[in-house]
């Protein structure tokens, strides 16, 4: 051997060891890099990986403990010389696993260092015991090999952990070449080797700690998802279940034990059956089978449900089928929403609808009545002012002869009386809407109001050849009541016959007594009602004709101030026809007067002749000339003087120099009214103060005369007036106000 030769294997051995230590120093470079890029991005899964490392750290102990009694064994028989030295390293690994097991269950923290230390002793340990027993060196290679691999494999604790633990394997290595145990050659083959495994095991470690790591993470990620599922299924707003294939809950959640008033103990032990109508259950057991046997989408389906107490639940029914662990669909989902309160709100909205549609149709036939009415009204209040206007003319003309004059007079104050009764009924209409007529009661006789209305509508039959039957009792029939709106109810009644009576027909009038109450019926061979509007006689504004050609005139609204005046009598009236032209009877109903009821005033008396007013002044005050004109017209031909004003600062200046022992005033004018007129002619000395006056006015309601009253007018008298009753009020007035 030259003196080269045996240079080379030294020099040899020092290039290894700097490949070596220049291997190392950049491991240990990409682990400090590593664990400062741990250090800031933290790993959520350390404490799962420690974890897991710890109950494999007794798995790598039994095996490591296996190893080395199995290499024990070997080597005692193998090698006798060598079962001292083996010996002693066999009891020193079992006390180094005694330690480790020690470090590990005492501080949990600090098992990854301790079996980072545990295999780089171990390799120290093997590199040692071959060294010094001058074993082979593939043999200790290839237990280095098993102790890296081994905790590769064994230890999920990554490349980091992976690689300082091959440091010591690695660093001790090179005792061979020093203690000349091994040729260079078969040293450096046996150290690329060992560096190929400590890099192969570096990165199994990597990918097997990455594996668990991935497992970890995707067992998070479902038991996150499977919470958020849970947090769906419990905290849903309608009810959810889980169905078996037998038809059992597998699942329900808390909306579904509220819905149907079962609690989940319950309702877990139950079927689906329970829940649905029996009507209904054969609909859902076919779905249920449906849903089973194919991966459809979910059916929905409004069906009646039935809650524990027995209610009916309207509902919207939804199920899937879901596949269970073999793939395959055993189980579905039921969800259960409540729309009882939608259809309730449903039915109501239909019925408001319906209600509404009821009401447009009854508003629309009701403004179609007040535009027939309307136009009505006008016809009949223009067809009397028609011979008005035209006779007025001729008298203005002094065209008529005597005879001619009286009939045109005559037709021109029937005329104005049918026009006055128009107004009157208009007036009695407004009276029954605002409710503002008032009865004085009082013990009425009814045959005596019957005379009276008969006596009154005889002209108009006769005129037309009907004959009037009266059927009245000798004894009288005492009823509570109001005289003269009772004689309206019969004239109305009876007018009424008499106008749809054809000539040659006849009308019964009948009062019998009963045990409470007091029957009226008035009957006629006239023209009938047709059955369509019997059940609107009695309304306002309703004609049975409203048409251009009609054969009765009238405004049609006697019946509805009968209806409103007897039912203020505290009675009722109905009306029957066999049809038409088979006549009509209207039956009126009151009760019986008590045994204390007082008679009530008699009857009015119309008046026959004009009271004589001689020596009275009367002072008249109207804005409107024409009413001035005949007021005064009135008093001068009944003997009186009368002076006129047309407003109220004129009449103040004709009564400070003229004295009125009457004053007759308008209420309604431009500027001051009647009242200012009055409370100034009050305001002025005593004497005026005890002047009378009495309110002649169009205002014909019942307040307006209330407040006239109130206001100091001393009679109430509405246009247009009878004169008759116009100068007696001036009379009376006059002779109150005249000293005794």
């Amino acid at each position: 051997m030259t003196v080269g030769d045996a240079a080379s294997p030294g020099r040899h051995a020092s290039e290894m060891r700097e490949v070596f230590f220049w291997t190392l120093r950049r491991s240990e470079c990409y682990a400090a890099g590593r664990m400062r890029v741990r250090a800031s991005n933290p790993d959520p899964y350390r404490d799962a990986l420690l974890r897991r490392v710890v109950r494999r750290a007794r798995l790598g102990f039994g095996v490591f403990l296996a190893c080395v009694a199995i290499s024990t064994l070997f080597e005692v028989l193998r090698f006798p010389e060598r079962r001292v030295w083996m010996a002693g390293f066999a009891a020193g690994f079992v006390l180094l696993v005694v330690l480790a097991s020690a470090a590990i269950r005492r501080r949990r923290a600090w098992s990854v260092a301790t079996l980072i230390v545990f295999v780089n002793v171990v390799g120290v340990a093997v590199n040692a015991y071959h060294v010094i027993v001058h074993a082979s060196l593939p043999m200790c290679v290839w237990q280095l090999t098993a102790l890296l691999g081994s905790a590769a494999v064994i230890l999920p604790w990554g490349a980091r952990s992976q690689a300082i633990a091959c440091v010591g394997a690695l660093v001790s290595y090179p005792l061979h070449l020093v203690a000349g145990t091994a040729d260079p050659l078969v040293w450096s083959a046996g150290g690329t080797y060992l560096a190929a495994v400590s890099a192969l095991s570096v990165f199994g470690a990597s990918r097997f700690a990455d594996y668990v790591r991935s497992g970890l993470r995707l067992t998070a990620q479902l038991s996150e998802r499977e919470a958020r599922l849970q947090s769906y299924f419990d905290l849903a707003l309608v009810g959810t279940a889980i169905l078996a294939s037998d038809g059992g809950y597998i699942e329900v959640n808390d909306e579904l034990c509220t819905m149907f008033g079962y609690a989940r103990s319950e309702l877990l032990h139950l079927s689906w059956r329970v829940l649905f109508l029996p009507a209904d259950r054969a609909a859902f057991a076919a779905l249920v089978r449906r849903m089973l046997s194919q991966a459809d989408d979910p059916e929905r389906r409004e069906m009646r449900c039935v809650r524990k107490d027995g209610t009916i639940l309207d509902a919207i029914v939804s199920v899937r089928g879901l596949p269970g662990a073999h793939g395959t669909i055993d189980h579905l989902m039921l969800v259960v929403q409540d729309i009882t309160e939608r259809r309730r709100a449903e039915a109501e909205r239909e019925r408001y609808l319906v209600q509404a549609e009821a009401a447009r149709l009854r508003a629309e036939e009701a403004s179609r009545a007040k535009d027939e009415f309307l136009a009505t009204v006008s016809h009949e209040l223009r067809t009397p002012l028609t011979p008005i206007l035209a006779w007025a003319n001729l008298l203005r003309k002094g065209a008529l002869d005597l005879d001619k004059t009286t009939a045109a007079l005559d037709a021109i104050e029937q005329s104005a009386r049918t026009q006055a009764q128009l107004i009157e009924d208009l007036l009695d209409v407004a009276r029954i809407v605002s409710g503002e007529w008032r009865l004085t009661l009082g013990l009425v006789d009814v045959t005596h109001v019957v005379r009276a209305a008969l006596a009154l509508v005889q002209p108009a039959a006769d005129a037309k050849g009907l004959t009037i039957v009266a059927a009245l009792p000798d004894g009288g029939i005492g009823v509570r009541g109001d005289a003269d709106r009772l004689k309206q109810v019969v004239w109305n009644l009876v007018a009424n016959a008499v106008k749809f009576t054809p000539p040659g027909g006849r009308v019964d009038v009948a009062a019998t007594r009963g045990d409470s109450t007091a029957a009226l019926v008035v009957r006629d061979t006239g023209e009938g009602i047709d059955p369509a509007f019997l059940p609107h006689v009695f309304e306002r504004f309703r004609q049975a004709d409203s048409s251009s050609t009609r054969e009765q005139g009238g405004l049609g609204l006697g019946l509805a101030i009968v209806r409103a005046l007897v039912e203020l009598h505290g009675g009722s009236v109905r009306a029957e026809s066999p049809g038409r032209h088979r006549g009509a009877v209207f039956t009126v109903t009151l009760p019986l007067a008590g045994a204390s009821d007082r008679p009530a005033p008699a009857l009015p008396q119309t008046a026959t002749s004009v009271a004589s007013l001689g020596g009275v002044h009367v002072l008249v005050v109207d804005d409107d000339p024409g009413s001035n004109a005949v007021v005064s017209a009135l008093v001068t031909a009944c003997g009186g003087e009368a002076r006129t004003a047309a407003s109220t600062s004129e009449a103040l200046e004709i009564a400070g120099r003229w004295r009125p022992d009457v004053l007759v005033s308008d209420l309604a004018m431009p500027g001051e009214d009647g009242y200012a007129l009055l409370r100034k002619l009050r305001a002025r000395d005593e004497a005026f103060g005890r002047i009378p006056a009495i309110a002649l006015t169009a205002y014909a309601g019942t307040a307006d005369r209330r407040r006239s009253l109130a206001a100091g007018f001393a009679a109430y008298i509405a246009k247009p007036f009878d004169p008759s009753e116009l100068a007696a009020a001036v009379r009376d007035a006059a002779s109150r106000a005249r000293p005794v």
